[in-house]
């Protein structure tokens, strides 16, 4: 506590100030001479005080006024007012100006005066704190100078106190039941007796009837209505003020106390309540709770029921002994209690065993809460202890499992590094010797040996921590095994043996060797079925070994016996390695000179010879192997045959190879290769899969032999099949072609040449000029389809040669347009534009097939009276011809098979033709080594473009 002391008197304030060092070090005093020093170090922002302790009488004004000013300012500060011996109204003016104390200077006051600062302080937190919630009150006063008064007075010295003024006690009434429905709530109901109408003595009768309005009352009285105040206590009023002169300093504390006198009520109650819940918490909770008093007289003030289950004591016998808590206490726990006791009870719990009314011994949980009274001392102790019986019981059983687990793992190492040893050690020396290492770091021991017994007699091989003094002993050691009798017990039973005390064992061997050894345990090295030796362990401590140590032992014994067999096993079998590798050495002699016979047959085949594993990994390849595929054995051995051949010839082979088993070990496929050089060649390959003596598959043997001329020798009988049969498919169309268009022209020449034979003399000129016009055009007809036949018969089978000249382009066309109109229809007209073309290297005969033929279709199949235009135009390399109609047009979806054998546009069938002369014109063209293409829309006209290039690029 900061405390800031104004006072003038300089041995005042050193009395003051020497008392509270001595009897309260955690008061701090800082003194201030004057008033205006006061205000200094109070308005100093660096400067913390809890409490102003000062003197009235100061020598620049009074301790009043400086609480004044504190008031004023509402600072967070408790005061306290000293004053001379009898200065009474002096103190009431300090109370009555706020001050949370007055301490007279009277003889014993320096005494008091740590404990009244210190309850000021308390005070003043608790005033400050109540009065930081403002209250409520509904004054029900009708006199307006009162109520004036009233506010005014509250307003200076309890601003946190808000009326509400009711003139009748029925407004007041109307007040509270209004907000118990949710209007403003009140705290305090605040009467004067002489109210018009209803008195404050009804208004407190009609509110017993009112049990949702309960606010605490305070009535106002006039002089000498003592009567009143009374009666209005035995109604339900908490307080009474006599409007005597001052008694509105006393209504705030009034007012407040009402309010807070009946919360204290309310929280009293509900504290009786929360504490009849706990009681009965805490007597059906399986804890043990109490509560132990050390002042003024030790005794238990609670002990919960549970202390009879736990303890076997019932609370009645704690209440009667107040020692019965520490007697309980084991003994052997008791200075734990001790150092709880003086850390001071830390909160930290307390594991403690405790001994029962029946002797067992339990182990407990104990959380211990100190209470300390004002001055800091330990009056109580208040806390819960847990039954942790089964919780240590298994704490306990973990530890012991970790440190079997520990063992375990040391064990598990020590096998593990014997068994590596087993494994990697290059000789039985070695794995002994690991193996005792092991035994050393498992089994703790003064020394080690292992014993292997030869012709009956046990004699040590291996040993480990003995004095070099005894090696010569140990070496020269040598016992019959069937007359000792601790090594006849281990032969016999095939069990460890112990002596945990030699000097208790009267069969113990007394020779220096061993008369230092105290305890004794041994393991029987067991192979096959019989002991074939001991691993022997000494120490010079009597009772040293148990059965623990027996059991582990005969672990290690068991690894020594295996590193024996398998240093027997691996003599064993360097002896049959031996034996093998000179019966390998024969045989390989013969397999060499039976290769040698193979590989000579194999190797004079010229067909493609070679092995493989699955996967096509190559094993063997023959000479013609290597020559076709231009590389060296050592490059193709472990590629993969698949991996030689194209990809989808490779993949075919893989495929075939996998199909092969026991019942289809041969397949045979015909593969394509292409060569360095690029040449294809064809192979007829035969895979076996190959099987040792034992039916057992080794690997796959695969014969290539090159078929290609017979490949190409089929190749062409069968094109010439093909020709055979499209010439006759070819010929037997061309007749029926023949036969259906010959019949029409012929059918007509009949029939006029039987009109002129038998109606000659009855005809006209002009009739008879009609029918020989008649025969003449049929015959026309059938020189065109003849020759349409003939030519395409010469296409087909190869006649139709191309063979260029030089030609007059220009003319030659016109000649062919002159040809076209005169054969078609003289009156047609053909429009004919050439650009810049003189002389092309180019077939006569062939060029007239192409022109005759454009050039008719797009007369014959163009409306009368429509022009044809044909366009000659020579380029650098290439002449372009191109024939224009407007005629009928071909149908899109038919356009394709324009050039197709016999085909005609379904719109055609009208006119004369027989299908073949776009056949023609695309073979031409293509002898030329030109093309062709079309462009046409029904109902709009077709075009043709013919391309040719030119033999000579000079020529065009």
């Amino acid at each position: 506590m900061n405390v800031l002391y104004v006072e003038d008197d300089p041995r005042d304030a050193d009395l003051v100030s020497r008392e509270l060092t001595r009897s309260a070090a955690r008061i701090q005093l800082e003194i201030a001479p004057t008033l205006q020093a006061a205000r200094n170090r109070l308005a100093d922002p660096n400067a913390s005080y809890d409490l102003v302790l000062a003197d009235v009488r100061l020598p620049d004004g009074t301790g009043l006024e400086l609480l004044e000013e504190i008031r004023k300012q509402a600072q967070a500060l408790a005061v306290v007012i000293l004053t001379g011996v009898g200065d009474e109204e002096t103190a009431v003016a300090a109370l009555k100006a706020g001050a949370d104390d007055y301490v007279m200077k009277r003889s014993d006051y320096l005494a008091r005066l740590p404990l009244i600062l210190e309850t000021a302080l308390e005070r003043f937190k608790a005033t400050t704190a109540r009065r930081s919630r403002s209250l409520q009150v509904l004054y029900a006063e009708h006199d307006s100078i009162d109520i004036d008064l009233t506010r005014r007075h509250l307003a200076r010295y309890a601003p946190h106190i808000h009326l509400d003024v009711a003139y009748t006690a029925l407004e007041a009434l109307q007040r509270l039941r209004a907000s118990k429905e949710g209007g403003a709530p009140y705290d305090v109901l605040l009467l004067d007796y002489q109210l018009p109408g209803v008195n404050a003595l009804e208004l407190l009768k009609m509110l017993q009837h009112e049990p949702d309005v309960n606010l605490p009352t305070v009535l106002v009285t006039g002089r000498g209505d003592e009567e009143v105040a009374v009666e209005a206590l035995r109604l339900g009023a908490v307080n009474y003020l006599v409007k005597n002169p001052g008694y509105l300093f006393n209504l705030p504390a009034t007012l407040e106390n009402a309010f807070y006198g009946t919360e204290l009520e309310r929280e009293r109650a509900r504290l009786a309540e929360s504490e009849r819940r706990f009681r009965l918490l805490a007597e059906n909770a399986r804890d043990l709770i109490y509560r132990y008093r050390f002042k003024p007289t030790p005794a238990f003030e609670y002990v919960s029921p549970a202390a009879t289950r736990i303890l076997g004591y019932t609370p009645e016998e704690h209440y009667a002994d107040p020692e019965l808590g520490f007697k309980v206490v084991h003994p052997d726990d008791r200075h734990l209690l001790a150092q709880a006791a003086s850390a001071g009870y830390t909160g930290q719990p307390l594991v403690l065993r405790w001994i029962r009314k029946d002797g067992a011994i339990i182990w407990t949980e104990q959380h211990n809460t100190p209470i300390y009274n004002e001055q800091g001392e330990l009056v109580a102790l208040e806390g819960i202890a847990r039954d942790i019986t089964q919780r240590q019981q298994a704490i306990e059983a973990l530890r012991a499992s970790e440190a079997a687990e520990r063992e375990s793992r040391q064990l598990a190492e020590a096998f593990r590094d014997s068994a590596a040893a087993l494994i990697g050690a290059p000789d039985l020396d070695t794995v002994m010797q690991v193996i005792l290492e092991s035994v050393a770091r498992v089994v703790p021991n003064s020394a080690v040996n292992i014993m292997l017994i030869e012709d009956g007699y046990a004699r040590p091989r291996y040993w480990r921590g003995y004095q070099p003094e005894r090696i010569p002993h140990i070496q020269q050691f040598s016992v019959s095994v069937m007359d000792t009798p601790n090594l006849r017990q281990m032969v016999e039973t095939q069990a460890p043996f112990l002596i945990s005390h030699t000097d208790q064992y009267t069969d113990w061997v007394q020779i220096p060797l061993t008369a230092w050894v105290k305890s004794y345990v041994a393991a029987p090295i067991r192979s096959r079925g019989q002991v074939i030796g001991f691993l022997n362990l000494d120490s010079d401590v009597p009772g040293f070994f148990t059965e623990f140590h027996a059991r582990h032992l005969q672990a290690f014994a068991d690894q020594a016996s295996l590193a024996i067999e398998r240093a027997q096993l691996y003599e064993e079998i360097q002896r049959h390695a031996r034996e093998l590798e000179r019966r390998v050495a024969e045989r390989t002699a013969d397999l060499q000179r039976s290769e040698a016979r193979y590989r000579a047959i194999i190797e004079s085949q010229t067909d493609l010879v070679c092995r493989f594993l699955p996967g096509g990994i190559l094993t063997f390849v023959n000479q013609t192997f290597c020559q076709h595929f231009q590389r060296k054995p050592e490059a193709l051995l472990g590629t993969s045959l698949f991996d030689l051949l194209p990809a989808e010839e490779g993949a075919r082979l893989e495929h075939l190879i996998a199909s092969l088993d026991r019942q289809n070990p041969i397949a045979t496929i015909e593969l394509r290769e292409v060569t360095a050089d690029g040449q294809e060649r064809w192979f007829h390959w035969s895979e076996h899969m190959l099987f040792d003596e034992a039916g057992n598959f080794l690997e796959y043997q695969a014969v290539g032999r090159d078929i290609t001329e017979r490949k190409l020798a089929e190749e062409q009988l069968r094109h010439m099949l093909e020709q055979a049969i499209s010439l006759g498919e070819l010929k037997s169309r061309y007749a029926s072609m023949a036969a259906h268009d010959l019949r029409s022209p012929l059918a007509a020449i009949k029939t006029s040449v039987d009109l002129l034979q038998r109606y000659s003399d009855r005809l006209t000129e002009e009739q008879k000029r009609l029918k020989y016009e008649n025969i003449h055009s049929s015959i026309a007809v059938m020189i065109e389809l003849l020759d349409d036949i003939l030519t395409m018969g010469r296409v087909e089978s190869g006649k139709l040669k191309f063979e260029p000249v030089a030609l007059d382009l220009t003319a030659f066309c016109q000649d062919v347009v002159q040809e076209v109109r005169q054969a078609v229809d003289p009156e047609r007209p053909i429009e004919f534009r050439c650009q810049d073309c003189n002389t092309a290297r180019l077939d006569p005969k062939l060029l007239r097939h192409i022109l005759h033929n454009l050039l008719s279709n797009a007369m014959k199949y163009s409306p009368a009276g429509t022009p044809v235009l044909f366009t000659v135009e020579c380029r650098a390399d290439s002449i372009v011809l191109r024939v224009q109609d407007h005629g009928i047009g071909i149908p899109e979806a038919e356009q394709a098979h324009l050039f197709e054998t016999f085909f005609r546009a379904s719109n055609a069938r009208g006119v004369a033709g027989t299908g073949l002369g776009l056949a023609i014109v695309r073979q031409a063209v293509e002898l030329h080594g030109g093309e062709i293409t079309c462009e046409s829309r029904e109902g709009v006209g077709t075009t043709f473009t013919v391309t040719l290039p030119c033999v000579n690029a000079g020529d065009c």
